[in-house]
C-alpha cells in the first residue's frame, strides 16, 4: 500500500482550473519530486496535501486514510494539523 496517494486531483479557483487531473503515489521511505513549469500547479498540489488548499475533485490517501475527497463528502475533515500527520512542504528556492 502506498504512504501517499493522489488520484485524479483537481483544484479550481472559480473558472480557472489550476490542476486537472493530477495522479501519483509514493511508498514510505520513497523521495518524490514534483517538476513542471512555473505556473503548473506542483505548489497548489503540494499545499492541498498539507491541508492549505481545498481540493474540487479527487482524492488524497495518507497512510491508507482518505483525508480528502469531494465526492465522498470529506474535505480535509480528517486530519488535524500538518505536523499530526507528518505532512510538511519545503520552501521554494530557485537555486540549487
Amino acid at each position: 500500500m502506498p504512504s501517499i496517494e493522489i488520484s485524479q486531483l483537481e483544484i479550481s479557483y472559480g473558472s480557472f482550473r489550476a490542476v486537472q487531473d493530477a495522479s501519483f503515489e509514493a511508498d514510505e521511505g520513497e523521495m518524490l519530486g514534483l517538476l513542471g513549469p512555473s505556473g503548473s500547479g506542483k505548489t497548489t498540489i503540494l499545499r492541498s496535501v498539507a491541508g492549505l488548499e481545498d481540493v474540487t475533485a479527487g482524492r488524497i490517501i495518507i497512510g491508507g486514510k482518505c483525508i480528502v475527497s469531494p465526492t465522498e463528502g470529506h474535505l480535509h475533515e480528517a486530519r488535524g494539523p500538518p505536523s499530526r500527520d507528518g505532512v510538511s512542504s519545503p520552501t521554494q528556492s530557485g537555486r540549487t
